[in-house]
């Protein structure tokens, strides 16, 4: 075989190679630019409502939260992107101690115009964003490489 056959023939297994890897990038960096679409269309009775002409207002629902959650308080929420999508609110727990002592933050999702709550989530990667399980663990996994090769870059 001469230089020429070695090095096309090389050239293709490593294309091959850093295709497959780019492809799996390309995918999920997919699942995570959409993932909160994904949880909607994943959970539909979670996230979506029926709209009325006139929405609670935010303190009115933070109050009925925190009644049902009680000791743990609001931390954040996100208003719904669209008429027909719930009302996501974050709630922390005080001084680390959460419902049934798991001491972590978790989600609410709640119904805008009637105030029901429609979900409780628990959102281990993103506290502060809407997640599903199926796309938390790929989230979790660019984190934890990101995190390696900045503390690899800075030491």
């Amino acid at each position: 075989m001469d230089t020429r056959k070695v090095i096309l023939r090389l050239h293709l297994y490593l294309g091959l190679v850093s295709a497959i890897f780019l492809v799996i990038l390309g995918l999920t960096g997919s699942i995570m630019a959409f993932e909160g679409q994904i949880a909607h269309w994943l959970h539909p009775s979670r996230w979506y409502v029926t709209p009325r002409p006139q929405t609670l207002p935010e303190s009115k629902l933070f109050q009925l939260v925190e009644q049902r959650f009680a000791p743990d308080r609001v931390g954040s929420f996100t208003i719904a992107p669209e008429s027909n999508i719930a009302q996501a609110i974050f709630i922390v727990p005080p001084r680390g101690k959460g419902p049934a002592g798991a001491g972590s933050p978790f989600e609410v999702t709640i119904d805008q115009y009637t105030g029901s709550i429609l979900s409780v989530q628990r959102s281990p990667t993103q506290p502060h964003r809407p997640s599903a399980s199926s796309t938390s663990f790929i989230c979790a996994l660019y984190r934890e490489k990101q995190a390696s090769l900045s503390s690899a870059s800075s030491g």
